[in-house]
């Protein structure tokens, strides 16, 4: 009995369960114009979040959220101004080694240090900045070591369109992105890469019309790093709702979005929804799910993820909550969470698989014809839908008109010399068309106008005249009489 406490005492240390605190400090702007990450679209999916957090590993795991938003604040430069400050001042006041914190940005703070702050507290801090972390993959040794983007990486939807390009043999395009094009800038190139909100994608195609580039040579690619109501979605692109841009424009368009939560998400949705509408009054448009907005699901992984790391790192030894050891856990990894299966680089970015939309002439709407793996880099095709081009083949189009740029090269500058041989033969048929029409016009004409009976011979005018060599028969006959 006594060998078998002093066992107790030595090894029961192993089987205390920690309770383990779990602090998120959010640090994005409570209601700024055109963000999507405000406060109505980003709290609610916060708190459902961390309820269902917390029901998954027991009572022996806390998660609290501090938000440090201000609703005086009207500019990014206005809260950039304060976070740093006010996070630094809160880290250091709590002061609590038992707690693991993490912090949750955007680009309003990106850019002010937040990320070096977090780095010299060693703390993880998750970035939804989709820009944020360029290079991971090429320099992944770089940037802040305590910093993750979990926001969709504006590489990965680079590396979506460059090799979309190189399938259809695109070489030459142009990157357009939240500017007001003129007509001008247009007629040298043929595919458009389009950055921008959906609105402004709209008014593009409205021009085409007038620019002459409905004839099926010119291609739109609409990238949508943030499908949602603000910036767009591909139900924005139904034609019946848009009748100035047409048919021919929208059957060149091709819509590039992260691919929607592939799991029956209604109970969630039903969730953030409530939430929504209880805290802010807001209701999100009919047909719109909460998790298919990006910034909802992006901030609802946030926190799963985060919770699932503290739970594999807090069977470890003391510092387990450090940022460094959190985002080596992190790096070169595919996550199983409620909304999909996501992929974190070594170089601590998000890649994302893709949807690819086209435009179903049916519905007059666009509809999901593929699919970009991220992790295999490729697209695969959905059998029996396509893009249906306006070309004259049905065939994507090429990279150079078949005319060239200028419209008077390749088959063009055959075409020319066969309208001209053309015209020619015309003309010298009109010419002897015309020569024969007025040869038939004079025989026509002088003849209506010589009498019926000119051909016959009046005998008063005739005149017999014998030739005789006998001057008798001469002088008898030759007597001036005429027979």
């Amino acid at each position: 009995m006594f060998l078998l406490l002093i066992l107790f005492s030595r090894f029961s240390h192993l089987h205390v369960v920690r309770t383990t605190h779990t602090e998120i400090l959010v640090a994005l702007q409570y209601d700024l114009p055109g963000y999507t990450s405000n406060a109505v679209f980003t709290q609610p999916a916060f708190y459902v979040s961390q309820q269902r957090a917390m029901q998954r590993y027991g009572s022996d795991f806390s998660i609290s959220i501090q938000y440090f938003q201000n609703t005086s604040h009207k500019t990014c430069d206005d809260v950039m101004a304060s976070n740093v400050k006010d996070i630094s001042e809160y880290l250091y006041r709590q002061n609590r080694t038992d707690n693991c914190y993490l912090i949750i940005t955007n680009d309003c703070n990106d850019q002010n240090g937040l990320s070096s702050l977090a780095a010299e507290l060693d703390v993880m801090m998750f970035s939804l900045n989709p820009g944020l972390l360029m290079a991971d993959l090429l320099t992944p040794n770089l940037g802040p070591p305590t910093t993750v983007s979990v926001g969709q990486s504006a590489l990965g939807f680079s590396m979506a369109v460059l090799r979309l390009l190189v399938i259809h043999e695109w070489y030459s395009a142009v990157y357009l992105t939240d500017v007001s094009p003129t007509g001008s800038s247009f007629y040298r190139d043929l595919v458009y890469v389009l950055f921008m909100t959906a609105k402004l994608v709209l008014r593009i195609l409205e021009m085409t019309d007038e620019l002459g580039m409905t004839n099926g040579e010119f291609v739109f690619i609409n990238v949508q790093p943030l499908q949602s109501p603000t910036y767009g979605t591909s139900a924005q692109f139904t034609l019946s709702a848009n009748h100035a841009a047409s048919l021919s424009v929208y059957r060149s368009l091709i819509f590039i979005t992260n691919q929607a939560p592939d799991n029956n998400l209604s109970n969630v949705n039903l969730e953030i929804a409530d939430r929504a509408r209880t805290q802010f009054n807001y209701t999100y448009p009919e047909g719109v799910q909460p998790l298919n907005t990006t910034i909802a699901e992006m901030v609802y992984n946030a926190v799963e993820l985060f919770a699932l790391l503290v739970n594999e790192s807090c069977h470890g030894p003391m510092g387990s909550c450090s940022g460094l050891r959190l985002a080596e856990l992190i790096t070169n990894r595919t996550f199983d969470l409620t909304t999909r299966n996501i992929y974190i680089t070594p170089g601590r970015g998000r890649l994302v698989d893709l949807d690819v939309y086209a435009f179903n002439t049916s519905s007059s709407s666009l509809e999901v014809i593929g699919m970009y793996d991220s992790g295999e880099r490729r697209f695969s095709f959905i059998p029996g839908r396509s893009i249906p081009w306006p070309t004259r083949d049905g065939k994507a189009p090429r990279d150079v008109p078949l005319c060239g740029f200028s419209g008077k090269e390749g088959i063009c500058t055959i075409n020319e010399k066969s309208t001209a041989l053309i015209a020619a033969l015309a003309v010298v048929a009109c010419i002897v068309l015309l020569i024969g029409f007025s040869c038939v016009t004079r025989h026509y004409f002088v003849k209506s106008h010589l009498p019926a009976d000119e051909w016959k011979l009046n005998n008063q005018d005739l005149r017999i005249r014998w030739v005789d060599d006998n001057p008798f028969r001469r002088s008898m006959y030759d007597d001036g009489k005429t027979f």
